[in-house]
């Protein structure tokens, strides 16, 4: 980090990533408020491999991730699994699959059934709607910064026949189609919906925090942004009456559901023994601090990247091929994906799709939307570039693995429906023993969605911050992350964590209880 820090500022925010730029352009749009944002990442918004949608394979793994493990996983025949998160600015938003899913309004309700009773749905519904822009239907006016569209080739399936086959073979099974873009309270999310993602419709390129709300807020002239800085602890004052003051700067903690739990440990808020085994010393007894990891499981086959169940597809009849890829071809933002496909196809009669949210043609999900296992996230020693030790627990509790070999084989009999036959050649019906140990031997995997670990709950059910964000037994330390959602999100967290930031500017500024 070249640049000195200013002797004084408002507010200090540790992690420029999915939420942290979001309270950087949002507290900025008080002119008189001096903002610093410190991650420990480079800025890559300019670095192609991140704004080219179809280059987010590639980074995982790379000097752009943190790339942290789990350790073995018993639940998973002792097997370890990464877990990619950004190190860069813009975190996981820049580096993710793109997938753009709203969380289920029922999910949001359980927050305040938690003991949140101002985080419910119609609280949380306006920041979603604020913080972006959802493919428009006639008279919708535009949204926030982020961009979000169809997935390639799909368009807006109204004239897709693979579109309108996911429909109707759901459709027949009692699901019918959501009409709106977002669920609404009431009818809830139960249905089909053409998958969303994070690209930008106008350009093609990815939409994600730092090329958004990032570029607003390097346009403030109080917003501060220091890249490659590794925040080590947040140092505190004891007020009148015994509560912890970080040194005179309010300061919130955006680090993500992973380093998030792992500055606080570092800064003496946590579980004593833990700490004191460690060698820091106490600062605030904690408990919740670091617990509660929840993460979504899916199936992965060995052939598919990114999770889901890998099928053969009929080759279709060219006429049927040229009707579906004539609509999008030429297209600015789906090209390169439209001309992959074309060549998968004249390449071989058949080709495997990712049977999981995208997939070229279509999306197959299946995914352990509300697990009952729990985990934790820990340091593992004193030294801030040590990585903190990620312990999921997965499919520690036994009903997880009951209801994702439900999920598959509720999977496997959908595509046997006479909807597909034109397309797919539907695998045959695994039963349920098979599945479940499958899952554990090879098929489950992690997706990267771990939420959790600073729980926002009452403070005896170890919660780790209050309806307000602060950090109990704190005056001045906010948490604003996925590590503070009492309960996962349904689908990819992405959404949930820029309402929440957009939630949690308002707070702060005090236009939001």
């Amino acid at each position: 980090m070249a640049d000195i820090l200013p002797a004084s500022a408002d507010y200090i925010i540790v992690g420029g990533g999915t939420s942290g730029l979001v309270l950087a352009a949002r507290l900025s749009e008080n002119p008189e408020l001096q903002i610093i944002v410190l991650d420990a990442g480079p800025d890559r918004t300019s670095d192609v491999r991140v704004s080219d949608p179809n280059a987010w394979h590639s980074l995982s793994g790379t000097d752009l991730d943190w790339q942290t493990k789990t350790v073995p996983q018993a639940g998973l025949n002792n097997r370890e699994t990464a877990h990619p998160a950004g190190k860069l600015l813009g975190g996981s938003s820049a580096i993710n699959a793109l997938f753009w899913t709203p969380p289920s309004p029922a999910g949001i309700a359980a927050w305040a059934k938690l003991g949140n009773a101002n985080w419910i749905w119609d609280t949380l519904k306006p920041y979603l709607e604020k913080s972006v822009s959802l493919p428009a239907a006639k008279g919708e006016k535009d949204g926030g910064p982020i961009k979000v569209s169809y997935t390639a080739l799909l368009g807006d399936g109204s004239t897709n026949p693979l579109a309108q086959a996911w429909h109707n073979a759901h459709q027949e099974n009692g699901y019918g189609p959501q009409k709106a873009s977002l669920p609404e309270s009431g009818t809830g999310s139960v249905g089909t919906r053409l998958c969303t993602m994070t690209i930008d419709p106008a350009t093609g390129t990815r939409s994600s925090s730092d090329s958004a709300y990032g570029l607003i807020a390097k346009e403030r002239k109080k917003v501060r942004i220091f890249t490659d800085a590794n925040v080590r602890k947040v140092l505190f004052a004891t007020q009148e009456g015994g509560s912890l003051q970080a040194t005179s700067v309010e300061v919130i903690l955006a680090a993500g559901a992973l380093h998030t739990p792992k500055i606080l440990e570092l800064s003496g808020v946590g579980d004593p023994k833990r700490l004191e085994d460690l060698g820091i010393g106490v600062i605030l007894e904690q408990q919740g601090v670091g617990e509660g990891l929840q993460n979504h499981i899916t199936p992965e086959a060995a052939s598919v990247p990114s999770g889901g169940h890998a099928f053969s597809f009929t080759r279709p009849e060219q006429n049927d091929l040229d009707e579906i890829l004539a609509q999008y071809a030429g297209s600015s933002n789906h090209e390169a994906v439209t001309k992959s496909l074309i060549e998968q196809v004249n390449e071989s009669s058949e080709f495997n799709i990712l049977g999981t949210y995208p997939g070229n043609f279509g999306a197959l999900a299946t995914i352990l939307s509300y697990p009952f296992s729990r985990g934790s996230v820990h340091i593992s020693s004193k030294n801030p570039e040590d990585h903190p030790t990620i312990d999921p627990r997965y499919f520690s509790h036994p009903l997880d693995i009951e209801l994702l070999a439900c999920q598959v084989q509720s999977s496997q009999k959908l595509l046997s429906s006479p909807h597909f036959a034109p397309f797919v050649q539907a695998p045959e019906t695994t039963d349920l023993d098979t599945i479940k140990t499958q899952l554990r031997e090879t098929l489950g995997a992690a997706a990267h969605h771990t939420s959790g670990t600073a729980a926002m709950l009452p403070r005896e059910a170890g919660g780790v911050v209050g309806q307000d964000l602060k950090v109990y037994g704190t005056t001045n330390l906010r948490i604003v992350d996925a590590s503070i959602f009492p309960l996962i999100p349904s689908g990819n967290p992405i959404s949930t964590v820029y309402a929440v930031a957009e939630r949690a500017a308002d707070i702060v500024l005090g236009k939001a209880e």
